[in-house]
């Protein structure tokens, strides 16, 4: 049985020099410590709804983010449909909205990405086999592109994300997926 949670949260965004916002967190705590929330970490609307085909819970996270969990009937996966915005930018504040599942998964710091979609590739968190890595960008130098997966796995277990789109991903620490999501 896997343990499962997941989170919301926005990374400050930084803005390169030609006033193009990057993914580069003006915070580089990694561990989610210093993160802020995007939302309350308990939705402010739940709604369950039952078919014979499907159960769907509808939850809202404040005024911005809104998600359905949708489980088919004989399903051996969850599907996560996550709609993100309008993003707050009342307070001059660049976000990049993240969410994050941790799971209790050794992964260690080892997680496979996919290569366009062709094949998973073994990653190392803060290590490249192919240069020595000199450590400046803790977080977007652990991000990937995510075609089609994102896996952590131990001896045990294996957590895989497929999303619809592509989008950046990494796992910044042992057991946990991230999925930039705005």
């Amino acid at each position: 049985m896997l343990k499962l949670s997941q989170r919301f949260l926005w990374y400050e965004g930084a803005m390169h020099g030609d006033g193009r916002w990057m993914l580069r967190p003006n915070n580089t705590d990694r561990t989610g410590r210093n993160l802020e929330r995007a939302g309350p970490c308990v939705p402010t609307r739940f709604e369950v709804f039952k078919t014979a085909a499907v159960e769907e819970a509808h939850m809202v996270f404040g005024d911005w983010i809104t998600q359905v969990v949708r489980l088919p009937t004989h399903a051996t996966s969850v599907e996560f449909e996550v709609t993100v915005g309008p993003v707050l930018i009342a307070d001059g504040k660049g976000k990049e909205v993240v969410t994050r599942f941790a799971t209790d998964i050794a992964s260690g710091s080892e997680f496979t990405t996919d290569t366009n979609g062709l094949e998973m590739v073994g990653r190392v968190r803060d290590h490249r086999s192919y240069y020595n890595m000199t450590l400046t960008e803790p977080i977007a130098s652990n991000y990937y592109p995510i075609n089609s997966a994102l896996t952590v796995a131990d001896d045990r277990l294996v957590a895989t994300l497929t999303p619809d789109r592509a989008v950046g991903g990494t796992s910044l620490a042992s057991g946990e997926l991230e999925l930039l999501l705005h």
